[in-house]
Parts: structure tokens; sequence; C-alpha cells
């Protein structure tokens, strides 16, 4: 899910059913905007979700992952990007 133009929220289904009402684990009540790759209609629904982490990859990680395989990567070609990371 795209929040901001490179911010993203990013869901993990693992097909359990998680339980809410243990109370040892921070959930938050999250709007889900869904869009199918064969359709053009959005769904959107209130769901629970447990945040695990925030993701953040600035230039410099970028840059050392790009260089890993022989790339190159230009401070002009790049926006820091973060995903938000729930279950």
């Amino acid at each position: 899910m795209d929040i901001d133009n490179y911010e993203y929220d990013i869901y993990l289904d693992l097909g359990v059913e998680l339980d809410f009402n243990s109370g040892a684990v921070i959930e938050e009540e999250k709007e889900i905007k869904t869009k199918r790759f064969s359709s053009d209609s959005v769904e959107i629904k209130k769901e629970k979700h447990i945040k695990l982490f925030d993701l953040k990859i600035n230039f410099e990680e970028a840059r050392a992952y790009r260089k890993m395989f022989g790339k190159y990567l230009r401070e002009n070609q790049w926006n820091n990007l973060v995903a938000h990371v729930y279950l």
C-alpha cells in the first residue's frame, strides 16, 4: 500500500488466525486499500494488524548494495524508502 511517494505499508498474511485478545502485542486498526491486478476497483476495509518493524533504506545503503554487484548509483537517482511491515 502506497502512503507517500516513497513510503509503503506491507501486510504479511501467514495464513494463521491472530489472537488480538491476549494483550501481549500492540495492535493497530488500519484502513486497508486493496487493489487486485485483475481489476480496476479498489477495496477498502478496516482490519487489525500488528506492526512488526519499519524498514528504512537510505542512499548509502542502496549504493552499497549496488556496489556489491558491480553497479553504480548516483545520488540524484535515489529517494529514501520507508516500509512499515505489519502482520
